[in-house]
């Protein structure tokens, strides 16, 4: 019976091909099978334009109603369905459409429902792509010899995602092909996998082949049941320009019919040198490939071979291009240059093109020879990575028109973005307007390849392509509610991956292996076919145990006294042991070792700061074998406790935290919150400097505590007269940065801090009107190995007019700091009830830095953030 259902399901796949169609209408179902899917999607398309009636469709199986709808104003009509009331295996579903109630109509729409299965590679034929462990996958790699050695780990590293390795398929080389897949597998790169020289007389006819078809085709079945399980499986690559080596299209049909009777969940592809004559092939492939070699006669050839096979394979299969990385032999006297592979690739890009499939990468020539050719192929790999969620969206595109005839264009939509492409055909340079009919956009657009911005007013982008030149930009034009957001207060930069100035790999980071057993085919990338977060993610890939990649990212402002939580959003991709990452921060002892699920999952970790550490920096690194991604990276206070500064120099409190389930309890005092201590329900108001400290509690049990100290003061928002002037490059909040009631942290680089370059500082601050003073206190950094250095004497001075100042004490200080580490250090000076109405502060430099720390011999700087007075 199984084997009888197997056979059925080859069947039907291999009649599948053929759209359904009548009166202009063409029906097919979206994926060309279903495994975990709730919905199924058939889609309808209208020849000739939109529908400008309203049409009513309805879906039948076995002559019962599954779902009905309205539908107009579209070329492409999508039908939702209940994929779970269709039965397992191959199913017949009738669309028909009426007007006026009138049937105009009926058309038979094939349905395959599989059981899932790890590695299962779909094709969708609304985008003509494929998906891949359940995400859009672009195809984008090279033809290569046997991957043997590093190759696989060279591609990898570059941003390549699959190899085409020709191959013999005899049973003395089975260990070697087994060998390359696994790793391929443990890398996170696919293989098309070739078994083209088991179909048909040898490449050229020129060698002589001892064994019979029949015997080929039973290495062939053996060849599929060995790796149709295997991870690294993309497709099966069974056929090599069958038109230009004779053979014949029963046979291909044959032995596409094999594959789907041996596996029904892998695409089966054939490349093509005359793709007009595609369709004769079209009961034989689930890939339609075409390899125009133009160069060096121009790369205006690569234009038609596509559009001769969407003519063909629209909606049908997934279409994909074979640029020219060769020459210097045969019939081509060079290979391409760089502009010439980019425009072949691009132009493959525009016109349809769902996978790049480059001939050719073979060492020791090292093709394509030149340093700059490889280059360009390698700049390709990234780029179409970062356009991928675009390229395969099934969002209605808005037409896109260029002004130059030898420019071409194309536009895709993709939550709430544009993304343009254009490509410059001819060798000159030339100025181009991009243009939308009837899409009256006024905004900027972000060129993505190149960190620039363009203006787009009225519709229209103008701009300069360069010779053999692409251009690519990324327009926003909807803006997308985001159902998970960015912590207000988190201090990581760039927690959610989306500013990336260079595409594919995040730049605020440093990487290096996690052991010294680092594999030198881990990998880490930015991935925008999934996030939490906007429209990126990280992907990281540890080929084996201890092998990974670990990332410390840009350093942090951590303060003494204050807690934290650290948190990321992960998956990772599944497999028999899911992979275990670790999330840690350097200098704290702080962190912790999850393993990964399959969804999308919140990891945190609270942790409490005891002694200034620095700058520390975030850590991430996938200890074991697997794929993993993450988004939104975020280190928060927790609990965060702000304020505000009234004008009449009151202070409003409030506290917040990121954890769930919590109640956050509090003091003013200083003293650490016990379980009974005030429940903070709403903001509260100080009229007197404190020090909160909050702390989280669970079920009873204090988790994490912080503290702030709230600097209500009498010279709270009083204006304040520079005797000396501050420098620009530190001005804090200007004249009223000493008085404004913010406090920075440990970093020179926080912008409450106020700096004096070689200089003392000297202020005169005016409190109103004559009071008793007992204290006048400062805070000020100590930061040595960046020319900050601690006061060596603050004098305190009062006045009653503003004239005439009177000493009312002093300090003296002989600490400097410590080399490597940054820290605050409050000042106070005991002023014994003296009255005045203007202080003078006095803050004298250390001067020339001395021996012994960095900087030797140059000015010291002052940094200062507040002066209070009690």
């Amino acid at each position: 019976m199984k084997k009888y259902l197997i056979l059925l399901i080859a069947g039907f796949l291999f009649q599948n091909d053929l759209l359904a169609s009548g009166n202009n209408f063409y029906a097919f179902s979206k994926l060309d099978y279903y495994t975990r899917e709730t919905k199924g999607t058939i889609i309808v398309s209208m020849s000739g334009g939109k529908t400008q009636k309203s049409i009513s469709i309805e879906l039948y199986l076995k002559g019962k109603l599954l779902t009905s709808g309205q539908y107009s104003g579209s070329s492409l009509i999508k039908i939702p369905f209940d994929i779970q009331k269709v039965p397992a295996g191959p199913s017949e579903i009738t669309c028909k459409i009426l007007q006026n109630g009138q049937a105009i109509a009926s058309l038979p729409v094939k349905i395959l429902r599989l059981p899932p299965k790890d590695n299962e590679v779909k094709v969708n034929r609304l985008t003509g792509g494929l998906i891949v462990n359940g995400l859009p996958f672009y195809p984008f790699g090279f033809y290569c010899g046997s991957p043997v050695g590093t190759l696989s780990e060279d591609e990898v590293v570059y941003g390549f995602n699959m190899i085409a390795p020709y191959q013999k398929n005899t049973p003395e080389t089975f260990a070697e092909r087994k060998a390359y897949m696994d790793r391929c597998a443990q890398l996170g790169i696919k293989v098309h996998y070739a078994l083209n020289g088991l179909i048909g007389e040898p490449h050229n006819k020129s060698r002589k082949n001892p064994l019979t078809q029949e015997e080929r085709f039973e290495i062939f079945k053996k060849e599929i049941i060995a790796f149709r399980d295997h991870p690294a499986l993309l497709a099966w690559y069974i056929n090599d320009e069958p038109l230009g080596q004779s053979r014949p299209v029963a046979l291909l049909e044959k032995a596409y019919k094999m594959v789907k009777e041996l596996d029904p969940y892998h695409p089966a592809s054939i490349v093509f040198m005359m793709p007009h004559r595609a369709n004769e092939f079209g009961n034989a492939i689930d890939i339609a490939m075409t390899d125009p070699y133009p160069i060096p006669a121009g790369p205006d050839m690569v234009r038609q071979h596509v559009l001769d096979l969407k003519r063909h394979f629209e909606y049908r299969k997934s279409i994909w291009l074979v640029p020219q990385a060769f020459g210097g032999g045969e019939f081509w006297t060079r290979g391409p240059t760089r502009g010439e592979i980019r425009v072949m690739t691009y132009t493959g890009i525009v016109e349809g093109a769902k996978g790049i499939q480059y001939f050719i990468r073979r060492p020791p020539n090292l093709s394509p020879k030149a340093t700059d050719a490889w280059s360009a192929c390698r700049d390709m790999a990234i780029e179409t990575a970062e356009m991928t969620p675009y390229l395969l969206s099934e969002e209605p595109s808005p037409t896109m028109e260029a002004d130059q005839q030898n420019v071409l264009t194309h536009a895709w939509r993709y939550r709430g973005k544009i993304l343009v492409v254009a490509v410059n055909m001819n060798n000159q340079p030339t100025s181009v307007n991009l243009s939308f009919p009837g899409l009256k956009l006024n905004t900027k657009g972000r060129a993505m390849f190149e960190n620039r911005e363009v203006e787009v007013h009225d519709g229209q982008i103008r701009d300069y392509i360069t010779a053999f030149g692409t251009l690519a930009f990324l327009i926003d034009e909807k803006e997308v509610e985001e159902k998970i957001r960015i912590e207000p207060a988190n201090l990581i930069l760039n927690p959610s991956f989306e500013d990336n100035a260079s595409p594919g790999t995040p730049g605020e980071c440093t990487a290096r292996y996690d052991t010294d057993q680092g594999d030198p085919g881990a990998t880490y990338f930015i991935d925008n076919r999934q996030a939490v977060h906007g429209t990126h993610s990280l992907r990281l890939v540890t080929p084996v145990d201890s092998g990974g990649i670990a990332l410390n990212f840009y350093h942090i402002d951590l303060q003494a006294g204050r807690s934290y939580t650290m948190s990321v959003w992960g998956r990772a991709e599944k497999r028999a042991e899911m992979p275990a990452f670790e999330m840690a921060i350097d200098k704290v002892p702080a962190g912790d070792i999850f393993t990964l699920s399959p969804e999308w999952k919140k990891y945190s970790v609270p942790f409490e700061v005891t002694d200034p550490p620095g700058r520390p920096s975030v850590r991430l690194v996938l200890h074991t074998a697997g794929t993993g991604w993450f988004d939104l990276l975020e280190v928060a206070p927790d609990p965060d406790i702000r304020y505000e500064i009234t004008e009449d120099g009151r202070a409003v409190v409030s506290i917040k935290t990121v954890t769930a389930n919590v109640d956050i309890r509090y003091t003013t005092d200083g003293k650490t919150p016990e379980k009974y201590s005030r429940l903070f329900m709403e903001p509260f108001v100080l009229k007197k400097a404190a020090t909160v400290t909050a702390a989280l509690f669970m079920e009873g049990q204090r988790i994490v505590q912080s503290s702030v100290f709230i600097p209500v003061n009498k010279a709270l928002n009083k204006t304040v007269q520079y005797k000396i002037p501050f420098s620009p490059k530190y001005a804090a909040g200007g004249e009223k940065a000493l008085t404004d009631g913010k406090l920075a942290g440990s970093y020179f680089k926080d912008k409450n801090w106020q700096g004096f370059d070689g200089t003392d500082i000297d202020v005169v601050i005016d409190l109103g009107k004559e009071i008793a003073l007992h204290s006048v206190s400062a805070e000020f950094l100590s930061s040595v190995n960046d020319g900050i250095h601690l006061p060596k004497a603050i004098i305190v001075e009062l006045s009653k007019d503003g004239s005439t100042f009177e000493p009312a004490g002093q300090i003296k200080n002989d600490e400097h700091g410590t080399a490597g580490k940054a820290y605050k250090k409050t000042f106070t000076i005991k002023t014994g009830g003296k009255k005045g109405r203007y202080i003078r502060f006095n803050a004298k430099t250390v001067g020339l830095i001395p021996e012994g720390y960095l900087f030797k011999g140059t000015k010291s700087w002052l940094f200062i953030d507040e002066i209070l007075a009690e």
